[in-house]
């Protein structure tokens, strides 16, 4: 069986978190794996691992003395064929500063409001913020992210969405809209913007992730176009014996 259990060590997120994470590959609900695999993770040193299936865990299982095992999400792929006769936005431009200002920060730090590393308290808010905030400068820098495009209004940035992907199929990343100005069709107006981009370069399919209980973003997408495939379910297993369990200072 010990052929059978996989993972990964995450070089990025250990580095960032300072921490030993992983991501899990194998399938962990035949019987007696998850505790071969929990074994496994701590015999490596793996402090923390992303774990995520189609089905959700047995309901009950929380871990056990090695590892504490937190439902952190339910994320919902959205996919949508390219209309290529889509026209250009012009409330929407590309950000062309070569570093985020703070209203793009600060927006892109609102975007994860409903993801796993908000969601789980043990990676702290200040972790969370710091990641989000890597990650907009990173896809300003065109490392994770082909484009960013932005609306402004009142000469601010009111919002903003990431592009990417991998031809035939893009990818939506980060979107989000300043709170004071939703309800102004600002996500739309990004959404027709961004799959015109990528009509444009040809591709085919937009696919875009987020978690089931942000409705707004759900909305959003339906009122798009998009159609949803089955939930994913996510959780983080935390070593128990490690003492670097809470990420709060980071």
């Amino acid at each position: 069986m010990e052929r059978d259990i996989i993972f990964e060590k995450l070089d990025w997120d250990s580095a960032f978190f300072g921490i030993n994470v992983c991501r899990i590959r194998s399938d962990i609900s035949g019987e007696g794996v998850l505790g071969q695999v929990l074994q496994a993770l701590h015999a490596a040193g793996i402090d923390l691992a992303y774990y995520s299936a189609e089905r959700p865990l047995q309901p009950g299982t929380t871990g056990t003395s090695l590892f504490d095992i937190v439902p952190v999400d339910r994320k919902l792929t959205y996919f949508k064929p390219v209309n290529p006769l889509v026209q250009p936005v012009p409330s929407v431009a590309f950000y062309s500063g070569s570093e985020p200002d703070a209203a793009l920060v600060r927006l892109a730090i609102l975007s994860g409001t409903y993801s796993r590393f908000q969601v789980d308290h043990r990676i702290g808010r200040a972790a969370f913020e710091k990641l989000y905030t890597q990650w907009i400068i990173n896809s300003v820098h065109r490392s994770i992210a082909q484009e960013v495009l932005i609306h402004r209004e009142d000469g601010a940035i009111r919002g903003f969405v990431t592009l990417g992907g991998k031809a035939p199929v893009a990818d939506i990343g980060l979107i989000a809209t300043d709170p004071a100005y939703q309800g102004k069709g600002i996500g739309r107006q990004l959404m027709v913007a961004a799959e015109n981009w990528f009509a444009v370069r040809q591709y085919t399919r937009i696919q875009v992730i987020t978690q089931f209980d942000n409705i707004p973003a759900r909305r959003l997408y339906e009122r798009c176009g998009y159609g949803a495939a089955a939930p994913e379910y996510f959780y983080h297993f935390w070593n128990k014996t490690g003492h670097r369990l809470v990420l709060q200072e980071h």
